[in-house]
């Protein structure tokens, strides 16, 4: 039996303790269930640059008392607690370096920590981004605890996630109301594709690293928000080709007050406002599809969504836009698509032959349960981390959510006392205005 503090940013959360999303909530049960102890924080909010501050003095005795075996921190949201803790430290990859806390901190501490990733290539980003050497990384593929089940399927094609595109994509039109030259259209157009390719790099960076020359240059530095954006683009464009074939979307961010997506009514009108909060959730959301979509974010490069397995296990037919990784995986059967006009054609084709539906369902069940279950995984982080991770004895979960105001705040300085001219006080005023500034000097905010 092992002490396992995990961490997560649970976008979930917001709706009840008990909500997180499959691939989580299958993660911490599977420890829990392997005769483990987790103590699991989760946050509110994503995390990105933590390091202002320190972990609270209540958390770390908690922490302590715990006496953990292993920290396990997914996209690394956590304080830094190597400097009070000789236990192995693993960053489990869900998304890319771009979106891990406290990046800056990670590379000026590379022996440290250990890293997981999901996608074949996610060791060369993690490589690149850190600088941490290649045998503190490691890949393991992706598992799913969502399970088939037999129920009415009178959705046709299922999509759930969130949008991705908001109002504040506007680096373009800024560009182009710079008034460029013909040329430095060229080139912000070349940087625009390149950064497809080389999703961690800023618009700068590609500027410089590919020699291409601009007065005039198209600008982005963030790179996490930038990311989603431009995948945002391409979610909306295929969802709109499947939107007459039967789509029902769910998720986050779909009927926000944002005048991009009222250029998308046929996407808005396949929305659906049932909650998909838990494993159960959706698990009978797929089981109850003919086919599920699966479109991907730019920085999975050869991987692909963690609900891509979920839906694999699940009675749905999988529809996923191209990753290599399925295909090195085994699932060779399942349709893929590269443009949204094809993503319609496979649609259209299982829509239209239910027997090749039902070959592909029964291929991906037949993989899932033999690679890509929590016990699959198990034994490959126990050889990484060094940790035994199971036991005959039964295991416990608590979890702790962050919502924001327990975040400690940015300390604040008051303003200079107020210069009160003294040619018109009397001999008592002066004594007020000097006991009123040594009083105001001793305010402190509470931090």
């Amino acid at each position: 039996m092992a002490n396992v503090i995990v961490s997560m940013y649970n976008f979930l959360l917001k709706y009840g303790k008990d909500c997180s999303p499959p691939f989580y909530t299958g993660f911490i049960e599977g420890l829990k269930k392997s005769g483990n102890n987790v103590l699991c924080f989760q946050f509110e909010k994503s995390l990105l640059e933590n390091d202002s501050y320190p972990i609270s003095k209540e958390y770390l005795a908690k922490i302590k008392e715990f006496s953990p075996d292993v920290f396990i921190f997914f996209n690394n949201q956590f304080w830094d607690v190597t400097k009070y803790f000789d236990v192995p430290v693993l960053v489990y990859d869900v998304d890319s370096p771009n979106a891990y806390n406290n990046l800056n901190g990670l590379k000026q501490n590379k022996e440290r920590y250990k890293y997981i990733a999901i996608q074949t290539c996610g060791i060369d980003y993690i490589c690149d981004a850190i600088g941490v050497n290649r045998k503190n990384v490691q890949y393991i593929q992706p598992f799913t605890e969502i399970y088939a089940k037999d129920i009415p399927q009178d959705i046709n094609i299922s999509f759930c996630g969130s949008n991705w595109f908001w109002k504040d994509f506007d680096s373009v039109i800024k560009f182009m109301n710079s008034k460029p030259s013909e040329k430095d259209i060229k080139s912000g157009k070349k940087v625009f594709d390149l950064f497809f390719e080389n999703p961690l790099m800023t618009s700068e960076e590609i500027y410089s690293n590919f020699g291409i020359e601009a007065d005039k240059k198209l600008k982005f530095d963030n790179l996490f928000f930038y990311a989603c954006r431009v995948s945002g683009i391409n979610r909306l464009r295929v969802l709109s080709e499947l939107a007459p074939l039967g789509l029902e979307i769910r998720g986050q961010y779909w009927l926000l007050n944002d005048p991009t997506l009222a250029a998308f009514p046929e996407v808005l009108f396949s929305y659906s406002n049932r909650a998909v909060h838990s494993i159960e959730d959706s698990q009978d959301f797929f089981n109850s599809s003919k086919i599920s979509l699966n479109t991907k974010h730019i920085q999975a490069k050869s991987g692909f969504s963690w609900r891509v397995c979920d839906i694999l296990a699940s009675n749905a037919c999988l529809v996923s836009e191209y990753a290599a990784d399925l295909t090195e995986l085994g699932f060779t059967d399942v349709p893929t698509f590269t443009t949204p006009y094809e993503a319609r054609e496979q649609c259209k084709k299982l829509l239209e032959n239910e027997n090749l539906r039902k070959d592909i369902v029964a291929h991906s069940h037949e993989l899932i349960n033999k690679n890509h279950r929590f016990k699959h995984i198990l034994p490959q982080i126990e050889d990484f981390t060094g940790v035994t991770l199971h036991s005959e004895d039964e295991g416990s979960l608590e979890v702790i959510p962050i919502f924001d105001k327990t975040v400690p705040p940015t300390p604040q300085k008051l303003p200079p006392f107020p210069n009160i001219a003294g040619e018109r006080l009397s001999f008592k005023g002066k004594v007020y205005r000097k006991i009123a500034r040594y009083l105001y000097n001793k305010v402190e905010y509470i931090k």
